[in-house]
């Protein structure tokens, strides 16, 4: 019986030929899969940074008493914490929030201004200060968004009200700033590192 060609599948070469092809169009679109990755995961912190800042801050008017989002900085953490009058033999001191365990950065987000000289503001780019322990002593390897009673961002020493609170996460390739101003004014901020003048700054 006769075979015909249709019959007999493909053969060596034009099996490499399919696989060799399949092959460049992935190495076009691999690069472009994990930028978009990679995207994905440093503006979804940014969001997940600002979402906590706002709950600090409601929760503080709420509750009436100070609150602050703490950032581990060595441990690429954040979570929210509140003053709590009664600790301490009535002294007060700071509890984390029961409702939600501390949050991690994405992999390969850190916390960092990426080399970016100005913030969204035009001024020198600044980080928020150290947090302090119940005693009041600064707490080596973390930052500290503090708000007061009434919801509006203070310095953690002075608890005098603070023009802008700022904190800053990167990919090494981007940089994501979350904002906090004297009204308690919340914003997501991004630019590239490359934008070493911190001049092109986008809202989202």
């Amino acid at each position: 019986m006769a075979v015909y060609r249709s019959q007999r599948g493909f053969s060596l070469i034009e099996l490499l030929i399919v696989v060799l092809i399949a092959l460049i169009i992935a190495g076009f679109a691999v690069p472009g899969f994990l930028q978009a990755m990679r995207n994905f995961r440093i503006n979804g912190d940014g969001i997940s940074i600002n979402g906590e800042v706002l709950t600090a801050k409601m929760r503080a008017a709420a509750r009436f008493t100070q609150t602050r989002v703490r950032f581990d900085l060595n441990g690429r953490q954040f979570r929210s914490q509140w003053w709590d009058k009664t600790m301490n033999g009535g002294a007060g001191g700071w509890r984390d929030e029961a409702v939600g365990a501390p949050q991690t950065l994405a992999r390969g987000i850190r916390y960092g201004n990426g080399g970016v000289a100005n913030g969204p503001s035009g001024n020198p780019i600044g980080f928020a200060g150290a947090c302090l322990d119940d005693g009041g002593g600064a707490i080596g390897n973390t930052a500290c968004i503090v708000f007061n009673s009434r919801g509006f961002p203070i310095d953690p020493v002075t608890l005098t009200p603070i023009a802008t609170g700022e904190v800053y996460v990167t990919d090494g390739t981007q940089v994501y700033g979350v904002t906090v101003s004297a009204t308690g004014l919340t914003r997501v901020w991004r630019t590239d590192t490359a934008d070493t003048a911190g001049t092109q700054w986008i809202r989202h």
